[in-house]
This record gives structure tokens, sequence and C-alpha cells, in this order.
């Protein structure tokens, strides 16, 4: 067994590792790492169970954001990308087969 004052415990997510000499166990601490013993009290005011747009009173501008149409090209989510990106790379010859496979470029000249 350990005693108070042995020092030979040491605690690893959540572990115990006692004993001394070749002697050792590993021993829980609590059933669940970063859980308490107790639940959370049934009216604590923020849980799984709320509805937290209209607990912030969001629901205006969860559906004004709904009801926007989405941008279906590719340069509304890269709008900082220089060039068109909306065309084919097939189409304007710069997809990646035509830089491995295409006339070799110099770039030093």
């Amino acid at each position: 067994m350990q005693t108070p004052n042995s020092g030979s415990s040491m605690r690893i997510n959540k572990l115990k590792i006692v004993g001394s000499g070749q002697n050792w166990a590993v021993a829980p601490c609590e059933p669940f790492y970063l859980m308490g013993t107790e639940p959370p009290a049934p009216d604590a005011a923020l849980t799984g169970a709320k509805n937290l747009i209209e607990h912030y009173g969001l629901a205006n501008s969860y559906q004004k954001y709904c009801s926007r149409p989405l941008r279906k090209e590719l340069s509304a989510f890269l709008p900082y990308l220089s060039g068109n990106v909306d065309v084919p790379a097939s189409t304007d010859g710069s997809g990646l087969l035509v830089r491995s496979y295409g006339p070799k470029v110099d770039h030093w000249s």
C-alpha cells in the first residue's frame, strides 16, 4: 500500500501510478477525463439542448444568411488570387499536366 509521505504517486492523464520498487499499478482518479463527479444542473443557462441562435437573438441574421443566393464562381471563394480562376485549366493551358509534360520553359532568359 502507499503511504501519504512516500511520494510515489504521479498523476498522468487522470491516472495515478502508485507503488514502489517493482510493484507499480495504475489506478484511475475519476471516471472520465474533464468530467466532474456531478452532472450539470438542469437549470444551467447554456446546454446542448438550448437553441443558441434564439438565445443570443440572432434569428433575423440567420434567416438573412440562409436566404442569400450561393456564389458558384470559384473567384468568390478566392478573392485575392490573381488571374481568371473561373476558367478550367484545360482550356487555357495552365493545368498540371501541361506544366509537367508540355514544352520546357526557361525562366532564366
